[in-house]
């Protein structure tokens, strides 16, 4: 009895502090849960490194900014292309608040302000135009640089201005001649002439007040007009007349290539073809064909000249290109006068069709496009920018098509790299690396 009653006592013993050890055990574990996963508190190896974790989870998220601020940044490349200043400005700040390191960004929204503010002076100097304020208009017009979108409608602009200024002046000598004070308007023309020697309505003007009485010098072309006639003979064979010679038969003033060439460069396009027309009627034999052929280029190269330029207003860019290209061919068989202009409208033609290839995620057509655009103009910073973004875009072909070899994907490999291939310049050396891959496939 008494070992069966000392089992039993010693059996009874032990429960209780089992019990106790295993309660004493949840009470750790589950500290030491709370402690691991509701604190942070890094305990025991169980699960991923939180500061791990969260480390590769910011370095995912900045990942995902840079490629977002990229996409926005070509959707501001899009705005500016359109003149949309407010979208592109919207555009490049959000691209910069994703990624401040994104190369180019900074410039392009300085741009982008600098095009909004060119913008609202040339809209200004058409007001003054319109209120007749000539003076008002040519020094805010002044003020829109070379390097601006707007600078060609604000020289079209200038000059219009200063042939109103011009017509201004015609009008007060006029008046003069007309309240008797001929001394007063022979000054004022002689001032005029002075400051605009090559004025077509001031030259005429000469032969009313001669009319009228007046006793005006013969006028006398400035020298200046002797480069274009080495130009043009240069160029197209072209030979003027001696200084001082006049149609025989006529009388009539002295029409000379020169002054053709004056009128076409001015813009009075149907007016130079007009006169070399009448030059090649007084002229013979293959001269006179030549120069019935140089007439008819000029008509021609003001209707493509035009049409270009009309048509890449409107972001016809197709025709832009068209007419464009004919225009800088016909030029060139002319004087070359307008080519460093035409060059950058063509600049602008192919940028625009950049833009619009990256909006369309085709980085071939982009890429294409951006490097005529800056054949034409190569110090065009928002082509370089989608330039830079199509090479980095061709990187990432060329890192798939190695990895797709590696896999046997042979087919999908030598798409990408002719895709490469169509998008970097010849001699870039990702143009011979992609070379020799191509030949892997094969």
């Amino acid at each position: 009895m008494r070992d069966g009653s000392g089992e039993g006592k010693g059996t009874g013993s032990r429960f209780p502090t089992i019990a106790l050890v295993a309660a004493v055990i949840a009470i750790v574990l589950g500290a030491l849960a709370v402690a691991q996963f509701g604190f942070g508190v890094r305990i025991l190896p169980l699960g991923p490194d939180p500061e791990v974790e969260k480390a590769r989870q910011a370095e995912a998220e900045a990942a995902k900014a840079r490629m977002e601020a990229r996409d926005i940044n070509a959707l501001g490349l899009v705005a500016f292309q359109s003149r949309e200043w407010d979208r592109a400005i919207r555009m490049f700040k959000r691209s910069i608040e994703l990624d401040p390191s994104l190369e180019g960004i900074e410039e392009n929204l300085n741009r982008s302000k600098q095009e909004k503010k060119y913008s609202s002076i040339l809209k200004d100097g058409k007001g003054l135009l319109d209120k007749g304020d000539v003076d008002g208009a040519l020094t805010s017009l002044a003020e829109v640089p070379e390097s601006s979108v707007y600078y060609p409608e604000a020289r079209q602009l200038m000059d219009s201005a200063g042939k109103m200024q011009i017509n201004k002046e015609i009008a007060v000598i006029k008046t003069s001649l007309s309240s008797g004070r001929k001394k007063d308007a022979k000054s004022e023309y002689i001032s005029l002439l002075e400051r605009h020697p090559d004025d077509d309505a001031v030259i005429a003007l000469r032969d009313e007040l001669v009319e009228a009485g007046l006793r005006l010098e013969p006028i006398r072309r400035k020298a200046h007009a002797k480069p274009a006639e080495k130009q043009t003979v240069a160029s197209t064979g072209w030979h003027s007349p001696p200084a001082g010679r006049r149609r025989a038969k006529t009388g009539s003033p002295r029409m000379d290539i020169a002054e053709a060439l004056r009128l076409y460069e001015r813009g009075s396009f149907q007016q130079a073809a007009d006169q070399v027309m009448s030059i090649a009627r007084h002229s013979k034999g293959s001269e006179a064909g030549r120069l019935r052929s140089i007439a008819r280029r000029i008509e021609q190269f003001a209707t493509a000249f035009n049409g270009g330029k009309t048509a890449l207003e409107s972001k016809r860019l197709d025709k832009a290109e068209q007419g464009l290209s004919l225009a800088l061919r016909l030029d060139h068989g002319i004087n070359g006068y307008y080519e460093p202009r035409i060059r950058g409208y063509l600049g602008d033609t192919y940028r625009g069709r950049a833009a619009a290839a990256i909006q369309n995620t085709d980085y071939v057509l982009a890429a294409k496009s951006a490097r005529k655009a800056l054949s034409y103009r190569p110090d065009d910073h928002l082509a370089r920018t989608i330039m830079d973004k199509c090479l980095s875009v061709a990187a990432r072909y060329y890192e798939q098509a190695a990895a797709d070899i590696q896999n046997g994907e042979r087919d999908a490999a030598r798409r990408k790299l002719k895709m490469v291939l169509d998008m970097v310049p010849s001699g870039h050396q990702l143009a011979d690396k992609a070379s020799d891959l191509i030949k892997k496939t094969r």
